[in-house]
């Protein structure tokens, strides 16, 4: 009788733990059902973004390395749903993302070396810019280069000390180049230099403007050196920029590291009515001229020009003599 009425009085906690443990089941269950919805919603946000920069890709974009959120975004999803994709339609979510995401790597696939509209095309002078890093790399890597190509005019940036041009440059390209040098940039050229004045010269920027008599007419020379911290879109920064090159009247050209790739807001606004000299002549939408141990990531070096030349070749130089590649760029005087 007395076990009876044990087995009896330990049936109602057997069945409230077997209850508990429903109910706690029942929670886990709700919780990763609303778990999955979300990730699908942000997934199917993802494949409309990568549609979108896709469709839009060499239009205006806001802000500053938007070209990558979209993959990231989408990539660390699909990795959620590899962990619990057991449905149809979260399956064919994960192949949404796939075929989304395809054609969105082989635009924005970096390219080292550009192949130009035309490489034999008749120029009237060339410019190199590069950012040499200070010659962190090795003098006697970046030296041999500039020495081999001998260009018309060479921007360089990082590459002065203490307000001089590198003797071991000067050296290299001779007497037969003329100097301009300002602080962190410094001009070479072939041509004559009628002037030359660092215009502006604070923490986040640096521009030195050099006139050159060129055989055809005067042309002025920017050398640009931003210095925005994280690779910032900084508005402060683009706005010294843009109040500096306002005003030329001059054909002009503006080159240097600009920190920022091509598309960004702030760079846009300051640039506006420059002419893109790669977007011109480049048979590539989308070229790494900054590198990383060792993976090519972003085009933040750049040079633009003035309605009155024209650009007819520009290729991202094979120099490895920095993290920057140099840009090599063909002009020819409108007529």
């Amino acid at each position: 009788m007395r076990d009876s009425k044990r087995q009896h009085s330990d049936e109602p906690a057997d069945s409230d733990r077997v209850g508990n443990s429903e109910k706690h089941q029942g929670r886990l269950t709700n919780a990763l059902r609303k778990a999955q919805r979300f990730c699908t919603l942000v997934a199917w946000l993802a494949v409309a973004a990568l549609a979108l920069r896709f469709l839009v890709r060499d239009r205006f974009f806001p802000f500053n390395y938007n070209f990558y959120i979209p993959p990231i975004i989408s990539g660390g999803v699909a990795m959620v749903f590899a962990l619990f994709a057991h449905s149809r339609a979260r399956l064919i979510t994960i192949g949404a993302l796939m075929v989304a995401g395809i054609p969105n790597i082989m635009i924005d696939q970096p390219r080292l070396f550009s192949r130009t509209a035309d490489e034999n095309a008749p120029a009237d002078f060339n410019v190199l810019s590069y950012n040499v890093k200070s010659y962190s790399f090795g003098a006697n890597k970046v030296v041999p280069y500039i020495a081999e190509m001998r260009p018309d005019v060479l921007c360089l940036v990082e590459g002065t000390f203490r307000g001089r041009a590198p003797d071991n440059v000067k050296k290299a390209l001779g007497s037969d180049y003329n100097w301009a040098v300002g602080r962190t940039v410094s001009i070479a050229s072939r041509f004559p230099v009628v002037e030359s004045r660092q215009i502006v010269d604070v923490r986040e920027v640096k521009v030195l403007r050099a006139v050159l008599a060129t055989p055809k007419g005067r042309i002025a020379v920017y050398d640009v050196d931003v210095q925005t911290p994280g690779f910032r879109d900084d508005r402060k920064a683009f706005d010294e920029l843009y109040a500096a090159i306002a005003d030329e009247e001059l054909p002009a050209i503006l080159a240097g590291d600009f920190n920022v790739p091509r598309g960004s807001y702030h760079l846009n606004r300051a640039t506006k009515g420059w002419v893109d000299s790669f977007a011109e002549s480049s048979t590539d939408h989308y070229l790494a001229t900054w590198r990383h141990r060792p993976i090519a990531l972003w085009q933040i070096d750049h040079q633009f020009h003035t309605p009155q030349l024209e650009a007819v070749s520009a290729d991202i130089g094979t120099s490895l003599a920095s993290d920057h590649f140099p840009l090599i760029v063909k002009y020819k005087m409108q007529q």
